[in-house]
């Protein structure tokens, strides 16, 4: 059970469980070929967020934990590892260890070296988002449809409780907490010692929560919407015994961790602590930045951990200041585990780190240089990210190399050695995602405050030339129709709330000179007649069919226009319902993807069913429910005007009459985290997200072998 008062927590552990969407985010692309998409299509408030899990117990380790440094301290990152299928879920501390979920295994890794000491088979469908917690003597990892509980005495799976998707899971006072979603939404308490479950409805309405932890005698979770909260976002505290919503504080959502006495939230540009003694707002720490995503949070007993972007901030808990300005940990928080002055922080690309808070030397208070993830020694490989090839060939990957630097790739030889070719390093995120265009054009784009720089290649990467320009919003995706014209929507990675405020920027001579034209409104709806884009709902990306119609797709809570048009190569827009789609609970729908000039797919859904595949004949002007798609996939990975590929549920879904009906298969190869990219209805190529290698097939999906993804010297 957590503790109630500071002795106590000085010996617990804060485990953090990131957003389910972090993967979609990767898996969603303009015209196929973005990296880092924010949300997906369908189930939105599902897919779109999810909560945290906080375990704090008594007896981490056989010896007291480190205490926390009363003077100045400085991060240092004392430890790295790479996990062989990338990051799956989140991470928790206890029983002496370090755990981190992947798709089908638990790892189990040495607190202080990170060294793996235990690999746990987890049985069930691979899980991208599986949950992770410790409590009780035990390991609680989720999967698809079960929570797995793990002795890690003996690293077996003992007891398997069958239930939906976990979007939280937390350990606290005394029980393990499972939420899921909705609607309507619940929470499930059960009972360690006896196995006994109980559930809690939370809400009957569309509401989005985030966030999930347990201890300070309630359970504490955030929302925004539906019946419990009726202003902007709430933090709820909960009664453990009855469900019953006993308090909640106004004007404060994102995810929570519980540490010394207070109640921490998260709210992407700021952390807020509240006493929970008088349930109000003790303090408010603005994070530096233009921060929009909600991150991860822990915390112990004297500091807090949360996510500043691609950075890690720490903050004192004792003064509710920043201990140093944000940094860079070599992995992007993806999620994070606390415990005195030490963090464990996953990252998305596999990458586990342990940052320890050391004492500062007089005035010397610089980070020193990390230690590489992998030890050095035989042929150089990249972890790549995504992968667009233009033919059988020839094509493109973004990859980490270099203990998590990003970088561009290209290769000549259908993906067996691939020539780094980025011309910019020390970066583990572009700002402006990257874009391929044929074997020789490529763009992405870092932005530095609010001045943004696009390089471009036009030979392979040979050689890059650069432009640079400035704008309020400076992250988002690009989308070149030909080698000249071009687009770049600003502030298109920036959505949240059901909010975001965009820039449209137009090139015309491949992207040395850019210029704006267009700003979006100051209202929330869709204009009745062509004009800016609303700042309301969330925006996906950006595609153009000519120099003149164009694309922006929408998910919202609130109503049915699912895309924005343009007819003046955006200048002005027009709000565009999907036929036959009511979205009384939210709807989203997917960026069109163009397979001719005239023929387009498009895939759209409410959150309460499934997605819909929706077809045009002419450009755009006017879209067909076309099918119903077999599960909630998305768009499909269309090659052509007949196939098209996506991964689902364990099978490799097909189509060869353009998505009327379409074949399950089990290809023998686990794809649930990976892209998919198909060349034509025969070879295709997947990244595995976190692998140090590409798969590839060239019987249309129905057996796949490995390639290792080497550098050339």
């Amino acid at each position: 059970m957590m503790a109630e008062h500071r002795g106590l927590l000085d010996h617990g552990v804060a485990g953090i469980d990131p957003r389910p969407d972090s993967y979609e985010r990767v898996l969603r692309r303009v015209r196929r070929r973005r990296l880092r998409r924010r949300a997906g299509v369908g189930l939105l408030a599902g897919a779109v967020f999810a909560g945290a899990a906080v375990g704090l117990w008594v007896g981490f380790l056989s010896s007291p934990p480190r205490p926390a440094h009363r003077g100045a301290v400085r991060p240092q990152v004392t430890a790295r590892a790479l996990l062989s299928q990338g990051v799956a879920g989140g991470v928790a501390v206890g029983q002496g260890s370090v755990w981190v979920p992947e798709r089908t295994v638990l790892a189990r890794l040495d607190p202080v070296t990170l060294r793996i000491t235990a690999t746990v088979r987890l049985p069930g469908a691979p899980d991208n988002s599986r949950r992770v917690a410790v409590g009780a003597g035990a390991v609680w990892v989720s999967g698809v449809d079960r929570l797995l509980r793990v002795d890690p005495a003996t690293d077996r799976v003992t007891f398997s409780f069958p239930m939906g998707p976990v979007s939280s899971l937390a350990f606290g006072q005394g029980a393990v907490w499972v939420f899921h979603g909705g609607p309507p939404f619940g929470l499930i308490r059960i009972n360690p010692a006896t196995d006994a479950t109980r559930s809690y409805q939370l809400s009957t309405t569309l509401a989005k929560w985030f966030g999930l932890a347990a201890g300070l005698g309630s359970v504490w979770t955030t929302t925004t919407g539906g019946d419990t909260c009726q202003s902007t976002g709430c933090l709820v505290r909960l009664d453990p015994d009855s469900g019953a919503v006993r308090s909640t504080v106004e004007s404060v959502t994102g995810e929570v961790a519980l540490g010394g006495g207070s109640v921490w939230v998260s709210m992407a540009s700021e952390v807020d602590r509240v006493d929970p003694a008088t349930g109000r707002i003790a303090a408010r720490v603005r994070l530096p930045g233009n921060l929009h995503e909600l991150g991860p949070v822990a915390a112990s007993a004297d500091y807090v951990w949360t996510a500043a972007g691609s950075e890690l901030a720490v903050l004192d808990a004792r003064t509710d200041r920043l201990v140093r300005a944000p940094f860079g940990a070599g992995a992007a928080p993806f999620a994070i585990s606390a415990q005195g002055s030490t963090a464990w922080v996953a990252g998305e690309d596999g990458v586990v780190v342990r940052v320890q808070l050391v004492p500062c030397h007089g005035s010397t208070c610089r980070i020193t240089p990390s230690p590489p993830p992998i030890p050095a020694g035989g042929p150089v490989t990249a972890a790549i990210s995504e992968v667009h090839m233009a033919t059988a060939s020839v094509g493109w990957a973004t990859a980490e190399v270099g203990g998590g630097t990003l970088t561009i790739l290209h290769t000549t030889d259908g993906g067996s050695t691939w020539t780094d070719v980025g011309p910019v390093r020390g970066r583990d995120y572009y700002e402006v995602f990257p874009f391929f265009l044929g074997p020789s054009d490529a763009w992405f784009g870092t932005a530095s405050g609010h001045l943004v720089t696009i390089d471009r290649t036009a030979d392979g990467g040979r050689s890059w030339q650069r432009s640079s320009f400035r704008t309020a919003l400076p992250g988002g995706p690009v989308f070149f129709l030909n080698a000249h014209d071009g687009w770049f929507l600003a502030g298109g990675d920036n959505g949240a709330m059901d909010t975001e405020p965009l820039e449209v920027w137009r090139t015309a001579d491949g992207g040395a000179h850019w210029s704006r034209i267009s700003v979006s409104s100051t209202s929330p709806e869709p204009p009745s007649t062509p004009g800016p884009l609303s700042y309301g709902c969330d925006k996906g990306g950006i595609v153009f069919t000519t120099p003149e119609v164009g694309f922006v797709n929408v998910s919202c809570g609130y109503r049915a226009d699912l895309l924005y048009i343009t007819r003046d190569g955006g200048v002005s827009w027009l709000g565009e319902a999907l036929p036959g789609i009511s979205c009384q609970q939210g709807c989203g729908a997917s960026l069109p993807e163009f397979v001719t000039p005239r023929m387009g797919f498009e895939a759209a859904g409410p959150e309460s069913g499934g997605d819909v595949l929706f077809v045009t004949h002419d450009g755009g002007a006017t879209w067909s429910r076309h099918s119903q798609l077999p599960v909630p996939i998305g768009l499909p990975d269309f090659v052509d005007p007949l196939h098209g590929f996506v991964w689902a549920r364990g099978r490799l879904y097909t189509t060869a009459d353009g998505g009327r009906t379409w074949t399950a298969t089990r290809p023998g190869v686990d794809l649930s985290n990976a892209v998919l990219d198909f060349v034509d209805a025969r070879v295709g190529f997947a990244a595995v997200q976190g692998a140090r290698y590409v798969l590839r097939t060239t019987d249309g999906g129905h057996s796949w072998h490995r390639v290792s993804a080497v550098l050339a010297p």
